[in-house]
């Protein structure tokens, strides 16, 4: 949709969607989802500080609204936007889930055997789709973990939000890594403490992400995990000796 049409009165009565004109018989729903990754209208609306923080969703970029007040529509709670929120880098290329299709007679198949696949083959997928696009549990900074920037140095207060957010957004590359020693590490390889989770479905741990996310994973020594992201250690060394954490195995998270 690239436009509304409106009669003589200003009322609208239609769209133009793919350079078509489609007249409404009732009215016309804009269902266009949010503007979270439109840095002008975040400035605008929730302030200057919000505007270098990315959203989730490319096409976010608030269309619909735009429509909407280029024909005189009133906003509402316009601060109200979902985020920010800390994620990790999505894997390049698409995912096998992202090659599925979302409709048709292929989808309505898929969902009749859905049934007779067996749990550990879904497990396994919903895991893998797991660690591509959910965030960190805030409890793994309650519980100690630190973020560093590219340079190895720590930029923020790990659990404030959204200033942990907006601290990310303004680093070298709006790259952050979360850092785990071995304490933290053991921790967050079983249950109840996890590092990401789709609530009730399913639970990813440290070695979920070791294994289906080595672009984001790494674990050993502190300078085998600074190597591994081109971080400087000498810089991740005094970094970790001005904080809490201690151990001689690793795992960097990130970006």
């Amino acid at each position: 949709v690239t436009a509304l049409l409106r009669d003589e009165d200003g009322l609208v009565t239609g769209v133009v969607a793919n350079g078509e004109k489609l007249e409404s018989r009732l009215g016309v729903v804009l269902a266009a989802g949010d503007y979270a990754n439109n840095p002008e209208m975040i400035a605008k609306h929730k302030g200057d500080r919000f505007a270098a923080v990315e959203g989730i969703n490319p096409h976010a970029t608030g269309d619909g609204h735009r429509l909407a007040e280029g024909v005189g529509a009133h906003t509402l709670n316009m601060d109200v936007t979902y985020g920010p929120e800390l994620r990790f880098a999505p894997p390049p290329g698409k995912t096998v889930q992202q090659l599925l299709p979302a409709g048709g007679p292929l989808a309505k198949l898929m969902g009749w055997c859905l049934p007779l696949v067996p749990s550990f083959v879904m497990n396994a997928l919903i895991r893998r789709l797991l660690v591509t696009w959910q965030h960190p549990e805030n409890a793994l900074f309650d519980d100690g973990a630190i973020l560093v920037n590219q340079e190895g140095k720590r930029f923020c207060k790990e659990t404030e939000w959204p200033d942990r957010e907006i601290a990310i957004a303004n680093q070298p590359g709006k790259h952050a890594y979360v850092l785990m020693d071995e304490r933290l590490t053991e921790r967050y390889s079983a249950w109840p403490h996890f590092i990401s989770t789709a609530p009730k479905i399913a639970y990813a741990y440290v070695k979920d992400y070791l294994q289906l996310r080595p672009d984001v994973a790494a674990s050993g020594s502190l300078d085998e995990v600074a190597a591994k992201r081109n971080l400087p250690a000498e810089a991740l060394r005094a970094t970790v000796e001005a904080s809490d954490l201690k151990g001689d195995e690793w795992t960097l998270l990130g970006p």
